[in-house]
């Protein structure tokens, strides 16, 4: 009878959730049931899904997962997620900036310069329309620590980086900007505590303190604003509680045993209550950006209510709590930057290739080629839609359409696309 139990166990969680279990804190995405219909039950589609949906949301799954990755970590050395890879004396870093490092994913010469001339010409707008352009760098931590990498992968590169030629073109066209790479490893040997943790991908609490005092003193310099003050002089060091992002790669290993983290150092920032937050700024970038108000809140007690951050350029993640929120309505860019005073545009090395994330590249039709703009902005919006109901709960909306009309999921999109779009350019509103 007990041996029975165990295998009626993970189905009497399922209903029952006798025990608590934390949920995996991995890239994962279970499935969800579809609605059984005529279609999908004879295209076998129906169950092919049922039963991924019965896989992924097992009782007692996190826990089982949980024991599969501990014991590939403590008997073999490997991590059970794809994402990471372990380096040496231990330290966690994630593949994609290895290829990056050693110019694997270089995007070409001719493609960064292009990109460089029309960040320029943008640039140059904004700033006849008193906005400054700061284009930032943010190192992945392969370049800043190359020794982490075991010397059987090895680090010699095949090409020319997209960082050497990006940085080339920045200084050659004049283009506001800081290269956070080349600044970190001038100092690197001079600060107390390293700028990655050791089970961390993003850059850490400590050097996150050291970017925004940069940024701020340069947006200060180049527009005469004086920001929020702010103390952040004093601080604490330990190796438990780490914050917000400084455990990420450890968290997703999803491993019973917590990894125990060398010590950290935390700033303590006390603000000026009293200074108005009159700045507006609207940033573009990937996950590096999130750090900025989600050690300490920063960014939020610096700058106005106006500001906000568009994740990779498809939806708002900042203020709002809820990542991937709303998409960007790109047809009213140039009025929403209207309440904006300072545009910051970062990339880690990683995602140089993606060009601004089409961002420069819609400001650009929008400066430079209006008589094209419409039908650019249009495309874009429809890319950002798609993105946005693939990553939430419309994707059900969309399987629906495609069997009312009998049609392919991904033909199904592009209509469901094509009618918000129709949407977004008759509401006139900035965030869909």
């Amino acid at each position: 009878m007990p041996f029975a139990l165990v295998f009626l166990l993970p189905g009497i969680q399922k209903e029952a959730k006798l025990i608590p279990v934390a949920p995996l804190k991995s890239v994962f995405q279970p499935a969800k049931k579809l609605s059984l219909t005529g279609k999908n039950w004879f295209s076998g589609d129906f169950q092919l899904n049922f039963e991924k949906y019965l896989k992924d949301n097992i009782g007692l799954r996190p826990v089982f997962v949980r024991i599969y990755n501990q014991c590939n970590y403590s008997l073999f050395g490997m991590p059970s997620y794809g994402g990471v890879s372990i380096g040496n004396n231990g330290v966690l870093y994630q593949p994609g900036y290895l290829s990056t490092y050693k110019g694997e994913d270089f995007a070409g010469s001719a493609r960064i310069d292009s990109f460089v001339r029309r960040m320029k010409i943008v640039q140059d707008e904004l700033k006849r329309k008193n906005k400054y352009f700061l284009f930032i760098i943010a190192p992945g931590k392969v370049n800043i620590y190359p020794e982490i990498i075991p010397d059987k992968t090895g680090l010699k590169k095949v090409d020319t980086t997209n960082l050497e030629v990006m940085v080339d073109r920045l200084g050659k066209y004049n283009v506001n900007h800081i290269d956070f790479c080349a600044y970190f490893k001038t100092i690197r040997d001079t600060v107390h505590y390293p700028f990655f943790t050791k089970y961390g991908t993003h850059w850490s609490g400590s050097a996150v303190s050291l970017v925004m005092d940069t940024i701020f003193k340069r947006i200060e310099k180049a527009t005469g604003e004086k920001l929020v003050n702010y103390d952040n002089s004093k601080g604490y060091s330990t190796n438990k509680d780490l914050k917000f992002t400084d455990a990420d790669l450890a968290n997703y290993m999803d491993l019973v045993f917590r990894l125990k983290p060398d010590s950290v150092y935390y700033p303590i920032y006390v603000f000026d209550t009293s200074a108005a937050r009159s700045c507006g700024m609207l940033i573009i970038g990937d996950s590096f950006c999130q750090s900025f108000w989600g050690f300490d809140n920063v960014f939020p007690r610096v700058f106005s209510d106006s500001s906000m951050f568009w994740g990779y350029y498809r939806h708002k993640e900042w203020p709002t709590n809820k990542s991937m929120s709303m998409p960007i309505n790109a047809f009213y860019l140039d009025e929403y930057l209207r309440n904006i005073d300072v545009v910051l545009l970062e990339s880690v090395d990683m995602n140089l290739n993606l060009f601004g994330y089409g961002f420069i590249d819609d400001l650009y039709c929008v400066y430079a080629r209006p008589e094209n703009a419409k039908e650019h902005l249009a495309a874009r919006i429809r890319e950002n839609i798609i993105f946005w109901a693939r990553m939430n709960d419309e994707r059900f909306l969309v399987q629906k359409i495609a069997d009312e009309m009998q049609i392919t999921v991904d033909s199904a999109y592009q209509v469901y696309a094509l009618k918000k779009q129709k949407e977004f350019y008759e509401t006139k509103k900035i965030l869909y």
